[in-house]
């Protein structure tokens, strides 16, 4: 064939292509692509469209656009899974903004667009933007026409043009209730005979991932998507889906596992594809059952019980595994025989475990954001160790998290850990459990103080996974568990826990009616008090830090002291104290080291006070240091440089102080191994006083070494007791008082707060030191705990007399109720107080008492009491006060010449020696 008649053969074989194109795709493509889609994109389709044609290929084709942000599927069938099969072709690590898919009338063009980068918010000219707005607000609701304006102004511009008013009234719509129930939302609509429109709306995060999962659960049960459309919003995202196929399923329970496929592990969605003929509930049970028994085998060996080899071991035996899954949650155990390995011997016979101490569960709450379930004590027992009151576990998506608690009632923080690297979180794993149990068990010690006993949350989070939807939904989850009985637990921020996830904790009480909603979450910026803010933790670390110079010999007030801490500027514990001690004692404290997260900063001159409070004003971490205010001895250093890991690893043994203060850090930093590294070349430790800010910074094993050693060491139990009672008494405040009560008296309430805080924590530093002089041979951390433990028993016991203080003729309780609370809440409340729970209200008493009795009359008074005998002598103790008062009136307005001394001595040992002979 000559050059000019090839020419003319293309030339007409391509134009008889283009007519051929152009007019299938005018009358078979769907409306709503013309409409949503630029004239230049479906140019570039009908180019490629008439090139197969011409060409005779089949159309198998991907575009992508020059910037990556835009990728096209044309293909020339549509078929079940197809659309989860091109997500899956899509990069990774690009955030998945919007994808539309579309299929010709005839079923022989199919086309997904995928975009791909950040949302945009609509950048339209004023006068485009109300006449937009003009046109999709037709017959809406006058009383959301404000929210609807405001919902416009945050979508794409490409949106706004190309939506219809009815469609954008539905999208508003579903996003309000996502928004009012933070739930994901299912709608459904039939278009005709054979054809639902599917309607999804969730929160604005992982919609890739959803979009994803959506696509692929669709297609396995043979449900065809014809049309696909994803759009996010700035609270919000939404997925349309158009599917042929779905009427032969019931269509509650499609909607049900819908849901649940936001809030699963990928990890549930892996045995799902390995198990197709499973259910998604029966993965999710199979999920949890691995997932607790790696938490219960690891310790014994991480390397053959590793989270993979255990499920390899679950999947390589299915009848035993669908036997266990089955049995979930009935008293029907079966019989498990015939396993291939002795491992997988041991997982099973972990999984009976499980479900012989299973107290209950939420697998039968349709709305659960995780899988949650209350485990009896005893399936945590091990040799000398107190066994919980309680321990819960819950698993979601990119979590797993233990809540351990040591009293019906509870309080403790929340502590989201967040590794950053697999092997990091593989370790975290391993001691999961024995962090939550450690924390919660010290936290139970530190709050002898208030009616709650000690409590913690642990959730480890997936690197790349989102620390606050783990957060949010491990609340909710104990929700599920707690809501409806008894069980009272409170909750407080830790580690990575933002203000926003505390209000959100708070919103999602009230909307699922817990009784005291404002309760459950503490710490909250607006009705509630912020610890950050106030620094409410520090104040009382500042307390036990003065006591313990001051039995040093050494008075802050006048002569220069020297700290080092763990923790940064922009920490709470640690910038905190940082504000504290150099405002407090401006020309004494000289802080001469620092590390955090980001490095350490060192100077032996003490480090620039001016710059460390700029750093705590900015929130900012201290290699943000400026280099500039250090003397000619410092440095500092961030991890990024060279050493700069090591040097921020060990500051706390190399810098020398007075005073060492623990404010951040990873539990177990001092342990039985490197104890001696605090040590310095001459034997001496670096610092002769450690006022324990943090939590478990030095194992039992180390502060008994160091204490050995010379070390004055303030427990955590005692040091940081602060933060947990002033959250006691927010928690009272929400009981009693209304929102706008609360805040128009909160500066008066914060200032009683951190006053009585101030108190207790001067109360304990004294009675520990009188203590240690009695008892020399006994260490600091030893008598706080057992300062906890008689202070713990005594308020058991008395509490177990079941004395309600507003009806109690026995006498002396409401006083000790009314005495407990801040004084601006007895004046605002105490008409009300039958608000606060029974249970609680005598937890405070029995608090209250052992506190009084403990701190005036020291450890030994009674340690060494038999249960009964405790509650008698303490309640005897009451009513010996009781009249002592009375004397001391007398006695006062008497007019003996040794009035005073008479006072003085019935005040001192009076209710004491009325205790032990009132009959």
């Amino acid at each position: 064939m000559e050059p000019q008649e090839l020419q003319e053969t293309f030339s007409r074989t391509l134009q008889s292509a283009a007519d051929s194109v152009w007019t299938r795709f005018r009358e078979t493509m769907p409306s709503r692509y013309f409409a949503e889609t630029a004239p230049d994109i479906q140019l570039s389709h009908l180019h490629v469209l008439t090139a197969c044609q011409a060409s005779g290929v089949e159309q198998d084709l991907v575009m992508r656009s020059h910037n990556g942000d835009t990728w096209t599927f044309l293909t020339g069938r549509s078929y079940a899974g197809q659309l989860g099969e091109m997500l899956d072709r899509l990069p990774k690590d690009r955030n998945l903004i919007s994808a539309r898919a579309y299929t010709s009338n005839d079923g022989q063009w199919v086309l997904d667009i995928f975009e791909l980068g950040e949302q945009a918010e609509a950048d339209l000219e004023g006068q485009e933007m109300a006449a937009l707005q003009a046109r999709l607000a037709q017959e809406f609701a006058p009383e959301k026409q404000a929210r609807y304006q405001n919902h416009l102004q945050g979508c794409a511009a490409g949106y706004l043009r190309a939506v219809s008013p009815g469609l954008a009234a539905i999208h508003f719509h579903l996003m309000e209730e996502v928004r009012n129930s933070g739930d994901v939302v299912v709608q459904w609509e039939k278009a005709n005979s054979d054809l639902d429109i599917l309607r999804l709306a969730t929160e604005p995060n992982e919609g890739r991932l959803y979009f994803q999962r959506v696509a692929r659960y669709l297609g396995a049960r043979g449900i065809d998507i014809e049309r696909a459309y994803v759009t996010s919003f700035p609270d919000g995202r939404y997925f349309g889906f158009n599917v042929r196929g779905a009427q032969k399923h019931p269509q509650e329970l499609l909607s049900q596992e819908l849901v649940r496929l936001f809030y699963l592990d990928e990890s549930v969605i892996s045995l799902a594809t390995q198990l197709p003929q499973w259910s998604l509930r029966e993965c999710e049970i199979a999920d949890f059952l691995i997932s607790l028994s790696h938490s219960l085998l690891c310790h014994r060996d991480p390397v053959r019980f590793t989270r993979e080899r255990l499920t390899q071991s679950a999947l390589r035996n299915l009848k035993p595994l669908s036997a266990v899954v089955s049995a979930f949650g009935s008293n029907n155990l079966p019989p498990l025989t015939g396993y291939q390995r002795e491992e997988d011997c041991t997982l099973f016979e972990t999984c009976l475990r499980i479900l012989e101490h299973l107290d209950r569960h939420n697998l039968n709450k349709e709305s659960r954001r995780a899988t949650a379930a209350r485990l009896l004590p005893e399936l945590f027992e091990k040799d000398q160790r107190v066994a919980p009151h309680a321990a819960f576990f819950i698993r979601g998506r990119g979590y797993e998290g233990f809540h351990v608690r040591f009293q019906d009632v509870a309080r403790g923080g929340m502590r989201l850990v967040c590794p950053r690297s697999l092997e990091a979180h593989s370790a975290e794993s391993e001691r999961l459990f024995e962090e939550a149990y450690s924390l919660a068990r010290a936290q139970h010690l530190k709050n002898k103080d208030i009616p709650e006993g000690g409590a913690k949350a642990v959730v480890l989070v997936s690197p790349g996974e989102d620390a606050s939807f783990a957060g949010r939904t491990f609340a909710d989850a104990l929700l599920d568990l707690t809501l409806g009985t008894s069980e009272l637990i409170y909750l407080g921020p830790d580690e990575n826990v933002t203000v926003a996830t505390i209000e959100w904790i708070t919103r999602r009480a009230a909307f699922r009616q817990h009784p005291l909603p404002s309760a459950f979450m503490s710490s909250k910026p607006g009705a509630g008090i912020n610890h950050k803010e106030f620094g409410i933790t520090s104040e009382g670390v500042t307390v036990f830090l003065e006591e313990s110079l001051r039995q040093l010999g050494l008075d802050p007030t006048t002569r220069p002291f020297t700290v080092k801490i763990t923790g940064g500027p922009d920490g709470d514990v640690a910038g905190n104290e940082i504000r504290i001690l150099l405002t407090r004692y401006p020309n004494t404290a000289r802080i001469v080291g620092i590390s955090d997260g980001s490095g350490v900063a060192e100077d032996p001159e003490g480090l620039d006070a001016s710059e460390l409070l700029r750093l705590f004003k900015q929130v900012a971490p201290i290699a943000a240091f400026d280099r500039q205010k250090l003397s000619s001895r410092g440095r500092v250093v961030s991890i990024e440089e060279p050493e700069g890991l090591n040097l921020r690893n060990t500051m706390h043994n190399r810098v020398h102080s007075d005073v060492f203060v623990p404010a951040g850090g990873r539990p177990s930093s001092l342990n039985a191994e490197n104890w001696r590294s605090f040590l310095g070349a001459d034997g001496k430790p670096t610092s002769r006083l450690i006022v324990e800010g943090a939590n478990l910074f030095l194992s039992e094993e180390a502060r008994r070494h160091l204490s050995a050693a010379g070390v004055s060491i303030i427990k955590d139990s005692s040091a940081n007791k602060c933060g947990v009672i002033c959250s006691s008494f927010e928690v009272l405040a929400s009981m009693l008082l209304t929102e706008s009560e609360f805040l128009s008296h909160k500066a008066e309430f914060v200032s009683e707060v951190i006053q009585r805080l101030r108190e207790l924590a001067r109360a304990e530093a004294r009675l520990l030191y009188r203590e240690q002089k009695r008892r020399p041979d006994r260490s600091l951390p030893e008598l706080s705990v057992r300062l906890s433990q008689v202070m713990l028993r005594t308020a058991e016991a008395v509490a177990e007399a079941s004395l309600d203080p507003l009806t109690d003729r026995h006498g002396g309780t409401r006083e000790v109720l009314e005495a407990y609370l801040p004084p601006v809440l007895l004046r605002l409340a105490g008409g009300r107080l039958e608000r606060v729970p029974r249970e609680y209200r005598q937890r405070i008493v029995a608090c209250s008492l052992a506190g009084k009795i403990v701190y005036r009359e020291g450890i030994s008074y009674l340690e060494d009491l038999p249960h009964t005998a405790l509650r008698e002598l303490a309640l005897t103790y009451l009513r010996g006060e009781r009249i002592v008062h009375d004397l001391l009136q007398q006695v006062r307005a008497s007019d003996l010449p040794c009035s005073e001394q008479l006072a003085s001595i019935l005040e001192l040992g009076g209710a004491r020696t009325l205790a032990e002979n009132i009959e």
